[in-house]
């Protein structure tokens, strides 16, 4: 009802490395039924490449031409003039900056930049990561025009051009409200991003 067209897993979609191959299965062919949205799935901690490898894989295999897998840290033209920066997690607890890269990444001349990352930005999170594993101002740093991050699994704003939009269905109760998505309109590279949080949440 959005009109959005791609859609950014910001880490742990699953909550185990690997889960059951009837689980991501089911998983994976709802996401592959959505034909009109293309999926960008980010491992994150808890299903990091160094543990979930074997899922990944699996899922990769599986070649949905709407599903794209993000396993190395390098850029991906999500359509014309548009640029994905992923950051995935090769462990469960990384010792250093996973989006460091960004800052240098080459992108087309105007093109609009996304950064996709997991971890915490700001002391706070909701795994043992380390505290302020991600800088606070990457996406000035890199020029993003956003940075999606997933881990804390309520909302937060970072900042104009980052935040959190929290898991679908809120956990814990620290997080108040139903869980939201963020829809992202990017008029242009450079250009303040236009932020709306979506309702998710049943609860």
């Amino acid at each position: 009802t959005n009109d959005a067209r791609h859609i950014l897993i910001a880490g742990d979609l699953f909550d185990a490395a690997n889960p059951a191959s009837k689980t991501w299965r089911q998983a994976i062919a709802t996401m592959a039924e959505a034909k009109d949205v293309t999926w960008w799935l980010l491992p994150g901690n808890h299903d990091n490449l160094a543990e979930g490898q074997a899922t990944w894989d699996g899922i990769a295999a599986l070649e949905h031409p709407n599903i794209h897998v993000l396993q190395t840290a390098e850029p991906q033209e999500m359509q014309p003039g548009t640029f994905l920066l992923p950051s995935p997690l090769a462990s469960r607890r990384p010792s250093a900056d996973p989006t460091y890269w960004m800052d240098n990444a080459e992108t087309l001349d105007g093109g609009i930049r996304i950064g996709l990352a997991h971890g915490p930005i700001q002391s706070f999170g909701e795994t043992a990561l380390p505290a302020d594993l991600i800088a606070p101002d990457r996406a000035a740093r890199a020029k993003l025009d956003w940075l999606a991050l997933g881990d804390w699994h309520g909302e937060m704003k970072i900042s104009d051009n980052a935040g959190y939009s929290g898991s679908p269905e809120r956990t814990r109760f620290k997080h108040n409200g139903r869980g939201v998505a963020y829809l992202v309109d990017i008029p242009g590279h450079g250009m303040k991003p236009a932020v709306e949080p979506v309702t998710l949440g049943t609860f």
